[in-house]
This record gives C-alpha cells, sequence and structure tokens, in this order.
C-alpha cells in the first residue's frame, strides 16, 4: 500500500510541475489555448488522483463491493472530464484550441504515468 501512495504522490507532483510549465508557455502565445491547457491539465490530476484513491480502497472491500467502486469512480472521472472539456469548449466554441489544449492537458498526467512507470524512478528511494 505505501508503493501505490507514493507512485500515486510523484505522478501528481511531476503532473502538475509540467501543466504549471505548459501552460504558461501556452498563456503566453494564447491566452485561451493557456487556460484550457491549465483546466485540462488540473483535471487530469484531478481524474488520476480519484483512480489512484480508488485503487486504494479496492484492497478495504469485500469482492461484492468492488464492482460498484469502481463504478462510481469511473462516473466521478468522467464527470470531471465532461466539466473540463465542456468549460474548454465554451472558451471559444469557434475556434476549438481551448479544447484541444484541454485533451493535451488531460493527458499530462497519462504521460508521467507512462514514464515513471518505465523509468522506475519512484523505485529510487530506499524506505524501510
Amino acid at each position: 500500500m505505501e508503493a501505490l501512495v507514493r507512485f500515486r504522490l510523484m505522478v501528481v507532483r511531476w503532473s502538475l510541475v509540467l501543466v504549471a510549465l505548459a501552460a504558461a508557455g501556452c498563456y503566453l502565445w494564447e491566452k485561451k489555448v493557456g487556460l484550457g491547457l491549465a483546466m485540462g491539465g488540473l483535471g487530469g490530476v484531478l481524474a488520476f488522483w480519484i483512480l489512484a484513491r480508488r485503487v486504494e480502497k479496492f484492497a478495504q472491500v469485500t469482492p461484492a463491493q468492488v464492482h460498484s467502486e469502481a463504478v462510481k469512480g469511473m462516473v466521478l472521472r468522467m464527470a470531471v472530464y465532461g466539466v473540463v472539456l465542456w468549460r474548454a469548449w465554451s472558451l471559444d466554441p469557434v475556434g476549438r484550441l481551448p479544447l484541444f489544449a484541454a485533451v493535451a492537458g488531460i493527458l499530462i498526467p497519462r504521460l508521467v504515468l507512462y514514464f515513471l512507470a518505465l523509468t522506475n524512478i519512484d523505485l529510487g528511494k530506499k524506505h524501510s
């Protein structure tokens, strides 16, 4: 369980840093795109947090409750994605660039997760 918590926190920290840097860079280029990327990134981090907390909770529930917990987590994540994408679309309904930026922001935590999983950087710290 400790490894899951450490991995979750590392993904969230790295994702927030990347979202902040990418959103700041895009904001300098185009204000709406920067806002879309920031909203998507924060939504992606929140969705990952929900997913990771649900996985930790699976260890504590009975097998009969796992399905309902998984559905609750999926509904929460899809609601976060829906709100983020709708809000990004409403920034510029004609241009759609903020919408694409929000989708890119949503994918940032996933890219960080893949990077950490492939490099095993989170395993570098030895805990006794």
